[in-house]
């Protein structure tokens, strides 16, 4: 934690992704190429993301499919975090989308298609793994959740804040199943978001990452601008 938020005076060459506010122009002349200042924290706070993109587990037909609100739903945290200057790993039940930058997550997330996977072990694994690495927040967007899932996402643990964001048009089985597994996270240290539509999102989030504790992570609680 020492010396988080210092600069470093020594420019390093352009990256893409890097924002072009942060050139370097005299260093930029004089190697002739594109250089940006070293303007970065040396600590940042990490995050983890999980979107659960399984068919069984989502309902609806097209812009009312409530795997397109889960979509809008991650892309609008995920941009969040970013801006906010989050390292971010975002995974579905099948692996880790490409998250260096904003514009990474959203093409990321633009083709991600429903997979054929029958649980959610594959993303729960990652959360878990997520203790590891100092995850500030933990996040999972999830469809419609067996008993045997939601037992097992509520045995993550961690330092950070838990946000489980539960889409209610997902292909629950009635209410009592979105409500059972909604307590049950809760009852597990998770805070329980449920969205019927992407846009209901923003007030909520800033509910579930405040409610009145200091776990909540720099940035997430800021403005919001993200969108799918």
């Amino acid at each position: 934690m020492s010396g988080a938020g210092e600069q470093d005076p020594i420019p390093r060459e352009y990256r893409y992704g890097d924002e072009m506010r942060r050139v370097h122009w005299r260093s930029t002349a004089k190697h002739g190429e594109l250089m940006v200042r070293r303007d970065e924290q040396h600590w940042r706070e990490h995050s983890t993301l999980l979107l659960d993109t399984r068919f069984a587990a989502h309902a609806g037909e097209g812009v009312w499919n409530s795997l397109e609100t889960a979509v809008s739903v991650a892309a609008s945290v995920a941009v969040n975090l970013l801006d906010s200057g989050h390292e971010l790993r975002l995974h579905t039940e099948r692996g880790q989308l490409h998250t260096a930058h904003t514009s990474g997550v959203l093409d990321g997330l633009a083709t991600v298609e429903a997979s054929e996977a029958d649980g959610l072990y594959g993303g729960i694994s990652t959360l878990q793994g997520a203790r590891g690495s100092s995850s500030s927040l933990v996040v999972a967007v999830l469809g419609a959740v067996s008993p045997e899932d939601a037992s097992a996402l509520s045995r993550v643990r961690g330092s950070g804040l838990h946000v489980a964001v539960l889409c209610t048009r997902a292909a629950w089985t009635d209410t009592e199943h979105t409500r059972r597994t909604a307590e049950l996270l809760t009852a597990n240290g998770w805070r329980v978001v449920e969205v019927a539509e992407a846009a209901e999102l923003p007030p909520l989030w800033r509910r579930a990452v405040t409610g009145g504790s200091s776990l909540a992570p720099t940035g997430a609680r800021g403005s919001w601008e993200g969108s799918r």
